[in-house]
């Protein structure tokens, strides 16, 4: 029996799609930075940010390093409720 319904799992990976490119955005990132950082292509990470690729979980704890924020925030929904972060200050809950 599976976990997640195709549509749950579609909507989580837009989620974390979204997610991804609202903190490399504010981190004043681009998609090359985060090849450099955590390795594939830009195209794989476009299609991540699009929600039309599911990354590993090991890729999700890359990149949430690569972003300095916590990886519960890259499934956090809805990314709305985050204030806007410096690029220098941690985004991980709890730490200020």
């Amino acid at each position: 029996m599976a976990i997640w319904s195709a549509g749950r799992k579609d909507t989580l990976k837009r989620t974390i799609g979204r997610n991804v490119r609202y903190w490399r955005e504010t981190r004043g990132m681009t998609l090359q930075d985060i090849v450099n950082l955590c390795g594939s292509s830009r195209g794989y990470w476009s299609l991540v940010e699009s929600g039309r690729h599911e990354m590993s979980f090991s890729r999700g704890l890359a990149v949430a390093n690569a972003l300095n924020v916590s990886p519960w925030l890259l499934v956090e929904t809805p990314i709305k409720k985050h204030a806007p972060v410096s690029p220098g200050r941690d985004a991980t809950p709890g730490k200020e």
